[in-house]
Parts: C-alpha cells; structure tokens; sequence
C-alpha cells in the first residue's frame, strides 16, 4: 500500500504540477509578481516530486543509488533534511 500510495502521489502532483506551469505560460502575464511566485512555487514542488520516489525507496530498503545518485539527489536538495536527521 505504501508503493500505492506514493505512485498516486507522485502522479498527482506532476500532473498539477505540470498544468499550472502549462496555464502560466500560455494564457497568464508574466508581468505580475504573483503568476512569478506562483510558477516558482510549482517549478519547486516539481523538483520535490521527482525526489519523492528516491525519498520513499530510502526508507524502505535503505540507500540503493550509489554515492554518485545520493550526491545527484543532494544537489536538488531532496535528502538535505533526511540525511541530518538520519545522521543525528
């Protein structure tokens, strides 16, 4: 139930995000300060939800990746807050 879970999750949140990105740049002004907040929200939670899958394999069956696919997750910043904790 958890794969389950963050399939959907991970589905979802492209899809949305992806939308709002599509709607921005299509039919809004990019001149207003909120339509620029509003996509930089939407381009950050996208980046969330690529690492989400690699954050969910991680807790499960530990670190899979490699050292070079755990530094390539740290430069998008997804397992900052996972490794301090895991660390502490």
């Amino acid at each position: 139930i958890f794969q389950v879970f963050f399939g959907v999750l991970v589905v979802c949140s492209c899809i949305g995000n992806l939308l709002v990105l599509v709607i921005l740049l299509l039919y809004e002004k990019f001149r207003l300060l909120i339509n620029i907040l509003i996509f930089n929200l939407a381009v950050s939670d996208l980046l969330f939800t690529f690492g989400l899958p690699f954050w969910a394999l991680y807790f499960v069956y530990g670190w899979t990746f490699g050292e070079a696919g755990y530094k390539l997750l740290v430069v998008f910043g997804v397992f900052v807050k996972c490794n301090k904790s895991h660390n502490a």
